[in-house]
Parts: structure tokens; C-alpha cells; sequence
């Protein structure tokens, strides 16, 4: 029983300083907006996420650990003249992706345009300014608890078998290849990625230095990596799970089993 009170006791003090109470953020959101309509309340960790409407509008807020707002997103109306420009770009750089909608995005010392693109069930974000150039956003969260110096002096770095801090070229992959959990070279100046979110994998032209084609081959879910043997991809998810497939000659079919471990993650 004593063991009992005890674990019951750890578990009400840990979930005490593990999340935050919403109440405080809502009050943000109120001030922010009297006559907020609150849709969703989501803790990220750095920060709570509240998605509420203000006046007809669709309004999102990123509110960190003091209680400071790091981001607005709100449904916007691009000025015709804006959103030709951007029409444009798109038209030249993402020819074949629907456009879904746009936000406005408020940070403290900056504003700019989000444009969500919907291509074969996945989403892209593009950034403009607010004059229709493009923008190239930045992490708006960065609470990295390192730097380069501390990473210079650790023996994982001095003993790596590659000089991370000056490789030999360097990509600026889409918002949607942020997250890439595994590559492999496939040939033809074409990598294969796998992000961890989705169950595809996408074609990365390293030469003109875009997506040249995407893989469905399920939907979403938390994958690892993958490898290639001859026409054959593979696709580990966290759950154990291992996809395999012919990539070459690709039907949307394929093939797959748990890997027997003790652990699933």
C-alpha cells in the first residue's frame, strides 16, 4: 500500500511540473482576443499551441514556457497584386501543386505569408514576404541547449570520421523534407528521402536541387530510415514494422512485417 501512495504521489507531482496549466495560456489567448472562441488547446513541449476564432478569423498562437508569444498565424486575404507575384513563383517552381490556403504570419520582429501546397495527400509550406518575394523562414523555436564550440570540443566530433562543420555541398531542402530520417543514393543524381512523418518516400534531384517524384506507399506514421537493394526499397517505421517494395517499377503495392524485437520503439 505504502509503495502504492508512493508511485500515486511521483505520478501527481511529475504530471504537476510536466504540463502547464492551460488555464494561463487561455488567459493569454482572452487578452489577446475578449471574444476568443477557443478550437484546441495542444502542448508542444517549448510551448502551448491554441488555434481559436477572433472576429470570423481563424487565429493560431504559439505561447512558450514565460508566457511570451512567439507566433501569430491567421487567416489572410493576399492583395491581388501580392498574390499574382506569388502566383507566379509557384507556377514556375511548383507547377502541379494545388494551393490549400494561406496564413500571415506575425513573429516579434518580423511578418511573412505561409502558402500550404497539397500534392498526392502531402503538404508543402512556402514562405513569401509580404511583397511576394520569397522568404526563407527560420526555426522560430531554436532552444538548443549547445553551440558550435561546445560540439567542437566533444570527443564525438574530434573522433568523427567526417568534418561536419564543412561539407562538401550543402542543400536547402523543402519544408517538407525538414524532418528526414533516412537517405539513400538511388543513381541518376537522385537521393531517396524519408521523412518521419509520412509514408512515402521522395525523389531529391541533387542537381536542380528539388523533389523530382514521391513514392505513397502508406500513410502516416513515425519512419526511421530505409535502404535500397537493387529494385527493391525498404522502409523501417518505430514500431518495428518494415515496409519493402519495388521502387523502380512502383504499383502503390507492397510488402510488409514486424521485425520480432522485445521493443517497439
Amino acid at each position: 500500500m505504502n509503495k502504492l501512495i508512493f508511485l500515486i504521489g511521483v505520478f501527481i507531482v511529475f504530471n504537476t511540473y510536466a504540463y502547464p496549466d492551460k488555464k494561463d495560456y487561455v488567459n493569454i489567448v482572452k487578452e489577446l482576443c475578449p471574444n476568443a472562441d477557443i478550437v484546441d488547446v495542444e502542448l508542444k513541449g517549448d510551448y502551448v499551441e491554441i488555434e481559436y476564432w477572433c472576429n470570423g478569423l481563424l487565429v493560431e498562437v504559439g505561447i512558450n514556457n514565460n508566457k511570451e508569444v512567439i507566433f501569430t498565424e491567421t487567416e489572410v486575404e493576399i492583395p491581388d497584386h501580392v498574390m499574382h507575384k506569388i502566383r507566379q513563383k509557384l507556377d514556375k517552381k511548383y507547377y502541379g501543386w494545388i494551393f490549400d490556403e494561406c496564413v500571415h504570419v506575425q513573429l516579434a520582429d518580423t511578418s511573412f505569408y505561409k502558402v500550404e501546397l497539397l500534392k498526392s495527400g502531402i503538404e508543402e509550406n512556402i514562405y513569401f514576404t509580404t511583397d511576394g518575394k520569397f522568404y526563407k523562414a527560420h526555426n522560430m523555436l531554436g532552444n538548443e541547449n549547445w553551440d558550435v564550440k561546445s560540439l567542437v570540443n566533444s570527443n564525438y566530433y574530434k573522433n568523427a570520421p567526417f568534418d561536419f562543420l564543412n561539407p562538401y555541398k550543402t542543400f536547402d531542402v523543402p519544408e517538407v523534407l525538414k524532418e528526414i530520417s533516412g537517405i539513400a543514393w538511388a543513381g541518376n543524381n537522385t537521393l531517396y528521402c524519408v521523412q518521419d512523418e509520412s509514408g512515402v518516400i521522395f525523389k531529391y534531384d541533387i542537381i536542380n536541387e528539388e523533389i523530382s517524384g514521391m513514392l505513397r506507399f502508406t500513410d502516416a506514421g513515425d519512419f526511421e530510415d530505409l535502404a535500397l537493394n537493387g529494385d527493391t526499397a525498404y522502409v523501417l517505421r518505430s514500431d518495428g514494422t518494415l515496409f519493402w517494395f519495388n521502387h523502380v517499377n512502383f504499383t502503390g503495392k507492397y510488402n510488409k512485417a514486424v521485425v520480432p524485437l522485445n521493443c517497439m520503439n
